[in-house]
């Protein structure tokens, strides 16, 4: 079986693809630090299949992570998400940050990209 090649791989991606998988990474690491600088759960990726949302599966996984940073007294929980999510996250979690990053590729189907930056501290509550 072959080898996928590399995700900023520009020449099978195309160049905006490829250069907005590396600003992203760049930009959470950069906020990860400035927002979540102290102890602190990170929810790297929380998601439901499209046939499964609104059934609880991913409010139950969230309260359960609240649940366990509660009893790591004052430690925060962080997360980042994309335009879809901010809402959903917002029921729970402070926003915190938004940033907005241009397309460059005027001519491309894909527009810009907005991520949005969440914390908690769930035995603050």
């Amino acid at each position: 079986m072959g080898k996928a090649p590399p995700s900023d791989d520009a020449k099978v991606y195309g160049p905006w693809p490829a250069k907005r998988l590396k600003m992203t990474g760049d930009l959470t690491e950069k906020h990860h630090k400035i927002h979540a600088s102290g102890r602190h759960w990170y929810v790297y990726c929380l998601g439901c299949h499209p046939n499964h949302t609104g059934k609880g599966a991913g409010t139950a996984l969230l309260k359960a992570i609240f649940e366990m940073a509660k009893l790591e007294k004052g430690v925060s929980v962080y997360l980042e998400c994309h335009d879809q999510m901010k809402e959903y996250y917002s029921k729970w979690m402070r926003l915190v940050e938004t940033i907005t990053i241009e397309n460059p590729d005027r001519d491309s189907t894909e527009g810009d990209m907005t991520a949005h930056f969440f914390s908690a501290v769930p035995s603050e509550w």
